[in-house]
């Protein structure tokens, strides 16, 4: 009687709301009347805000903020920063002022009251201004390069700001270069102060101090050594030589540039210090940029390149309030506050100053925020140069939802995401789900220069639903939204062996007689074409046997039996797994008459 083995295979197929707070109340004043109090209040109008002084020859333009409810506007003077006060202008209707017959090198004090119906508001916030006449760029050289070109000369230190974890404002440029490197005349004037080196102390050591004239002044200091024909009382242009790069009273070689406007006396006083950049010929668009931090201390970080660093005024705004600080008025401070980090309602602090030395340039990275942090969380910065001019102005709203989102599995347990970066993303946050319509878990967060995330640990031929938000202070994005399933042992399977993830079920490569499913129920190699390692079908007394390896741990095996190859079941068959290994053998009463048949079912997993 023959007897034969059937290997089957069975498919089965799946297809922010966000708050703010109110401004500040101003005030109610309550009348008192005969028969009654009269419940009748009156509000004087806010202060201006954000007042700056923009120098001219012999004139300051005042420019102001614009104070709801305002019909005119008062503009007040002094010449000490708390000296009496002296009206200027009244009945200004626009946000600015230009006031001429100045005189040059002195510094003014002003302030601005908004007026209406109801009288005066408080004062603005002082703005410091010093008049004089501006310089040709065509007339000034960098001091080293000795040319009139853009940027001529790598800046290593930036006017302002310079330690991590200290103010330290630097009230000049510094310029790195090799001990001897000729130092020449930015511009026509007069030597007026020559100043040497003791060999001991530390500070400015070999100096020189040039008057330019139009009370504009130039300090060269650390010089290696002075130009022969250099003394008090030399006369100088543009490019002429005046000494040479050391580090007297320093600690290496490098040209400190000190430029000043209206000194008192015949010596250098930073006080009177300016930005170089003033009068320096430089590249004038400035990628300047600032971001909000998302971590609740209200920090705004700003990136500026120091190469073309012309910050002058940084102002913070947030739930009606405004602070504003003025760089040259921490300069003209002097060297105990110059230290200070808080100045103005304003927190300094530097994250990164510039390249290491001796290289030059980089991107300067300061920070600012409101002084106490309390006071309101920024929700604008505005930062300007000395010409009044806009470097930045950012707010915080919430970024962009990321672009580009994408889930890609690589391999049985990982899914690779990728996106592309939300202009104001400060940092991102991911999320996963079962379903895509519920059950949220939070993933990971990432900084704001991330891209891609590589999920792991996960579960084979399984979906995964991802949604990603950038966030910034002002809050979250909308979700951009992606999905994949995981790879199967299956699909991994067909790879390990060179083989194509699409390559059919039912094919037989290696012309073996074992389909490629089987092939890999049974663990047996796909290309090469061998009976070794199929099911054995042996007889016994009395049953018909069936012997097969069960390899894959997510497959459920069956042997079916029929007697006609038609009514398939697994009635009378049992199975008992061997005592060593993966190997199993199945059998049925095999009876004295008629055929008996034996399958191998391994249904297909979606």
């Amino acid at each position: 009687m023959p007897f034969s083995c059937f290997l089957f295979i069975q498919r089965a197929c799946r297809a922010g709301l966000f708050a703010r707070r109110a401004p500040a109340f101003v005030g109610a004043l309550w009348l008192v009347a005969l028969g009654g109090v009269t419940p009748t209040a009156f509000a004087a109008p806010l202060p201006p805000t954000a007042l700056i002084a923009i120098s001219g020859n012999n004139s300051l333009t005042l420019r102001w903020e614009a104070s709801a409810g305002a019909t005119s506007y008062t503009v007040q003077r002094r010449t000490s920063p708390t000296g009496t006060l002296t009206t200027v202008a009244t009945n200004l209707t626009a946000p600015t002022y230009t006031q001429t017959g100045l005189t040059n090198g002195t510094i003014y004090y002003y302030v601005v009251t908004a007026i209406d119906g109801t009288g005066a508001s408080a004062f603005s916030n002082q703005a410091r201004g010093t008049p004089y006449a501006p310089v040709v760029p065509s007339n000034v050289v960098w001091p080293l390069a000795n040319s009139s070109a853009a940027d001529a000369d790598v800046i290593r230190y930036a006017f302002g700001p310079r330690n991590i974890g200290r103010y330290d404002f630097h009230g000049g440029l510094d310029l790195n270069a090799p001990e001897g490197t000729p130092i020449y005349a930015v511009m026509a004037g007069t030597v007026t102060n020559k100043s040497t080196w003791d060999g001991v102390t530390s500070g400015s050591g070999n100096s020189l101090l040039v008057n330019h004239g139009g009370q504009k002044w130039a300090a060269y200091l650390h010089l290696n050594a002075f130009a022969n024909d250099i003394g008090i009382g030399s006369e100088v242009k543009a490019g002429d030589l005046l000494g040479y790069v050391g580090k007297t009273g320093s600690t290496t070689n490098h040209l400190h540039f000190t430029y000043m406007v209206g000194l008192t006396s015949e010596s250098v006083s930073e006080s009177r210090s300016r930005s170089p950049l003033e009068i320096l010929p430089h590249t004038t668009t400035t990628a300047a940029t600032a971001s909000f931090r998302n971590n609740g201390t209200g920090i705004v970080d700003l990136f500026i390149p120091a190469q073309q660093n012309t910050i002058r005024w940084i102002i913070l705004k947030g739930d009606g309030l405004t602070r504003l600080v003025d760089y040259y008025d921490i300069v003209a401070q002097g060297s105990t506050d110059r230290d200070t980090q808080r100045q103005y309602g304003v927190l300094f602090n530097v994250a990164a100053p510039t390249l290491a030395y001796p290289a030059g340039g980089g991107t300067v990275q300061i920070w600012v925020a409101p002084d106490p942090a309390s006071d309101f969380p920024p929700e604008r910065v505005i930062v300007l140069d000395f010409n009044g001019n806009t470097l930045i102005d950012r707010v915080a709203l919430p970024p962009s939802a990321p672009g580009n989102f994408s889930a890609n599995a690589t391999s049985t347990t990982a899914i690779s995401l990728t996106w592309t970066a939300s202009v104001g993303a400060d940092s991102y946050t991911l999320e996963r789900s079962p379903t895509g319509s519920g059950n949220w878990t939070s993933l990971a967060s990432f900084p704001a220069n991330s891209v891609t995330h590589n999920d792991t640990m996960l579960t084979p031929q399984t979906n995964y639903f991802y949604r990603l938000s950038a966030i910034n202070t002002a809050g979250p994005s909308n979700y951009a939204s992606a999905a994949a399933v995981t790879q199967s042992l299956y699909h991994a399977w067909k790879l390990s062996h060179g083989l194509s993830p699409a390559l059919s079920d039912d094919s037989d490569d290696d012309g073996d007689g074992l389909t490629l499913f089987m092939e890999y129920a049974l663990a047996l190699d796909p290309t090469q074409a061998s009976q070794v390692g199929a099911p054995v079908l042996t007889r016994s007394t009395g049953r018909l046997e069936l012997t097969y390896r069960r390899a894959r741990a997510e497959l459920t095996y069956a042997v079916e039996t029929s007697t006609e190859l038609t009514a398939w079941t697994t009635n009378g068959v049992t199975q008992t797994h061997a005592v060593n290994g993966d190997f199993v053998t199945a059998s049925v009463v095999l009876e004295e008459t008629g055929k008996r048949f034996l399958r191998l079912v391994v249904p297909r997993t979606p």
